[in-house]
This record gives structure tokens, C-alpha cells and sequence, in this order.
């Protein structure tokens, strides 16, 4: 079935997992069905839901733009190197996600710069990260046999994103204790319009460069809208 096997087994097995909860729930007696709640959880969550939506499909604007300019070898490159700063990323939101329990406890009674368990994170995250940037030339050698040492300058630029996307990650958990969804949102928004507004502007100019640096920038805007809307909050 190809693609559309692969599809349809992410839909198959997020259903289970869905059914499974919901089984769970039902048997503990933790949950009962009410159409009131279902409206009030569908009111709140409407406006993350359809940011987010942007907010996932932005990232693949680049590939769409790049792909007209019929170099599919440099696009290739640019993929490679993408890939390999994704596997990053990856290693680094799975560290986001070990401390995120932990996050929650802390930040409801607490300002984030008070926790000790988000200064270690951010601490793993930057030795991930450097350990990246000092073993790069040879991680881009072993996992590409040598083919695409180009895409080693992309995978650099796009891999800047690890250090920041997990820390806007954490930072969002004081927001959502504090049901504020309609911001994180809102900022989710604003920094996918920016991304697609970036890539469509940097890459006419500085090509699949260009393309990298707008990820970033657009990543350390969020970070930056975040941090001025965390200054503001009494127990931020």
C-alpha cells in the first residue's frame, strides 16, 4: 500500500491507543461522559487545535518552494541534512518529554527560573547539542556513507532548533497550568505565518541556506514571544 499503508497504520494504532484510554478510564471509574464537557474541551481546544494544524504543515513550505527550482540532487542534499538535524531534535523533545511531569509539578507552584529540574534540562540539552556540533563531519559521514558531506552545512543551521524548540516546549507547560491555550496559540500562529513568510523570501536569495536560517529564526521568535509573555505573568 506504500504511503497510504504507512498512513493508515499511524491512524490504525492511534486509534487503539485511544480505545485502550478510554476502556481504562471507563473501568477505574475516572471518567463519565458528559456532552457539557465535550463542548467546554472542543471551545478551548479549537483554537490550538487549528494553530497547530498550520503549525505541523508549515515546516514542509520549504520542500515545496525548493522543489520549483528542478535541482532535485541540491534538494537532496538539503533533505539529507534536514533529516540528520530532525534525529536531533528528536533526541532532544524525548528529553523534553522525560522531564515533562516534573515540569508540571514545579511550574504550578513556582517561576520556571526557580526549578532546578528545567535548569538540568536545559543543561542536557545544550551537551546533546554540543555534542552534535563536535562529532557533526563524522555523524554525517557514518549515516550517509560518505555521499552527501554538502548537507553537513544545512543539518549545522536546522540543528540550532534543538536548543530552542524543547525549551519553548517546557515553557508552554506554565502556560497551559495556567490555561492560557488561546496564547500558545496564538504564538504557534505567529510563528508559522513567519516561517512560511521567511522561506518564501530567504530562499530566493540564499536558496536551501536560506531555507535553514528560516526555521531558526522563526523558532527564536516563538521563543522570544514566549519569554515576553512569561516576564508579564506575577509567577512566571
Amino acid at each position: 500500500m506504500g504511503a497510504t499503508g504507512k498512513l493508515l497504520g499511524i491512524a490504525v494504532s492511534n486509534a487503539i491507543i485511544a480505545l485502550t484510554l478510554w476502556f481504562s478510564m471507563d473501568r477505574a471509574g475516572t471518567m463519565r461522559f458528559s456532552m457539557f464537557e465535550v463542548k467546554r474541551g472542543l471551545r478551548d481546544m479549537m483554537p490550538l487545535t487549528l494553530a497547530s494544524f498550520l503549525h505541523s504543515t508549515a515546516p514542509s513550505a520549504d520542500v515545496l518552494i525548493l522543489e520549483r527550482l528542478n535541482n532535485l540532487s541540491g534538494l537532496g542534499v538539503y533533505n539529507v541534512g534536514k533529516q540528520v538535524a530532525t534525529f536531533v531534535i528528536t533526541a532532544c523533545t524525548s528529553v523534553f518529554q522525560a522531564f515533562e511531569p516534573k515540569f508540571y509539578e514545579d511550574f504550578r507552584d513556582k517561576p520556571i527560573r526557580k526549578s532546578k529540574n528545567f535548569r538540568v534540562f536545559v543543561v542536557i540539552i545544550l551537551i546533546i547539542v554540543s555534542l552534535y556540533f563536535i562529532f557533526s563531519d563524522l555523524i554525517i559521514q557514518v549515516l550517509t556513507l560518505g555521499k552527501f558531506k554538502d548537507s553537513l552545512e544545512y543539518s549545522n543551521i536546522l540543528v540550532i532548533q534543538a536548543m530552542i524548540l524543547p525549551v519553548i516546549q517546557a515553557i508552554q507547560v506554565k502556560f497551559y497550568i495556567n490555561r492560557k491555550v488561546k496564547l500558545i496559540a496564538f504564538i504557534n500562529l505567529f510563528g508559522s505565518l513567519v516561517l512560511l513568510g521567511l522561506v518564501f523570501v530567504l530562499t530566493s536569495s540564499m536558496i536551501y541556506v536560506g531555507a535553514a536560517i528560516a526555521f531558526v529564526v522563526s523558532a527564536l521568535i516563538q521563543l522570544i514571544l514566549l519569554l515576553v509573555a512569561l516576564m508579564r505573568q506575577k509567577n512566571g
